[in-house]
């Protein structure tokens, strides 16, 4: 097995692993919110912070969106684009 083939691999496992380990929690935290007087799921912790302090959503998804256009340039941006050859950068 080559070197790219093994970090293809490891990549992937991670990726996916890190998404369901996020399903998993979120479902736990859910079940115990909905299930139990005295918790809060996520929705209800999103009314309440919002109707708290209004500007907490814009700026929330402000942020994330720039967190996640800046992994889509640092993965698929390329140093010279003219050269398909050319990884740096």
């Amino acid at each position: 097995m080559t070197g790219r083939r093994k970090m293809i691999i490891g990549w992937t496992v991670f990726l996916v692993g890190g998404g369901v380990m996020q399903l998993i929690i979120f479902s736990i935290m859910e079940s115990w919110g909905l299930t139990h007087d005295d918790a809060i799921t996520l929705s209800r912790f999103v009314w309440e912070v919002s109707q708290a302090w209004p500007p907490i959503v814009p700026i929330f998804w402000f942020n994330f969106g720039g967190i996640i256009y800046g992994f889509i340039v640092h993965i698929w941006w390329r140093w010279d684009p003219r050269n398909p050859n050319d990884r740096g950068g």
